[in-house]
């Protein structure tokens, strides 16, 4: 439980020192650190980065998230057709489902966006099948109770001196402030200002990329259709998560279909994921449940890393190393 708990506090915000992360857990620095290690040395941590908040993208009206299941003709290579579905920017998120069935998570700004992944997919010669649903994150406090501002109005303009310190943290997310200071040339005192201005307003996020499957788990969706009349979103959410707080990650709900909700879950074995699924079919709120068990999943960077190239570029600072 301490390293997912840990994981989520980095995810939050992956520039925590370990020290705070020791107050936070009751553990010493040098537990914590040793946790940390194990989780990059497994690869459930896989990368330590810098990303832009949606709505550096687009606003909320027009920014859309999207689940996306495809089915094939059976002609492919697993592999391969996962990397062809990442180099599409909007997509940051692809697996395997079922037998000649894949998934990929994506975002899209405006109409014209979904279109045009819409149009990618479908033009992947051994797809033959497509469906898609626009998400909404379910920010219930008990699952997630630090993301509830994670969409905070964005900042308009950063100063190039802001700019320049996000130049480098976008190469090394956790580069300490002294270093930063003497990478800018800018006072500690600035720079510390600068760290905390991007920490409050969500408008540069440092996060992580993580893979439980890297510690031998077994991820899926399970996908619920609720009975509103006798439970929320928000409720069911809750719900789960106290049953299995180990299990449970993402909770997202489908815009075309407020009573269905997704949660991305994780578990060491099938049988447990198998109970979960069982546990919540049996609730008396629930209509109907799916579990879709994923397989080889890889994350990508997607439009927002993409997006802060791009504004790198504007302020004439060109990312150090190519990501």
């Amino acid at each position: 439980m301490v390293d997912k708990r840990i994981c989520v506090e980095l995810l939050y915000n992956s520039r925590l020192p370990y020290r705070t992360l020791a107050q936070h857990f009751g553990l010493t620095i040098k537990s914590i650190r040793k946790r940390v290690t194990k989780l990059v040395e497994q690869g459930v941590i896989r990368k330590f980065y810098l990303t832009l908040n949606r709505t550096a993208c687009g606003s909320d009206v027009e920014t859309k998230f999207i689940l996306g299941q495809l089915w094939t003709d059976g002609t492919e290579h697993d592999d391969a057709l996962i990397q062809q579905l990442g180099n599409n920017i909007r997509i940051y998120r692809a697996f395997k489902t079922t037998r000649n069935s894949f998934g990929f998570y994506a975002m899209a700004i405006g109409f014209q966006g979904l279109s045009d992944l819409t149009e990618f997919v479908q033009r992947i010669d051994c797809v033959t099948k497509l469906e898609t649903d626009s998400l909404i994150f379910v920010l219930s406090p008990g699952l997630w109770p630090k993301l509830t501002n994670w969409h905070l109005p964005k900042v308009q303009n950063l100063t190039k001196d802001q700019w320049h310190v996000v130049r480098y943290l976008k190469d090394d997310p956790r580069m300490p402030i002294a270093d930063l200071a003497r990478a800018t040339g800018q006072p500690v005192r600035r720079v510390r200002k600068t760290i905390n201005l991007l920490i409050e307003t969500r408008y540069v996020v440092a996060t992580i990329r993580w893979a439980p499957a890297a510690a031998g788990h077994v991820e899926a969706f399970l996908r619920t259709d609720l009975d509103l009349n006798q439970s929320s979103r928000e409720k069911f959410a809750n719900w789960l998560y106290d049953k299995y707080p180990l299990a449970c990650w993402d909770a997202l709900s489908v815009a075309d279909s407020p009573s269905t909700v997704i949660q991305y879950v994780s578990a060491p074995t099938i049988h447990i994921l198998d109970e979960i699924e069982k546990t919540v079919r049996a609730a008396p709120f629930t209509k109907n449940v799916d579990l879709l068990v994923t397989y080889r999943q890889h994350r990508f960077d997607g439009l927002r890393e993409h997006r802060l190239g791009q504004l790198l570029n504007h302020a004439g600072l060109n990312a150090l190393n190519s990501q």
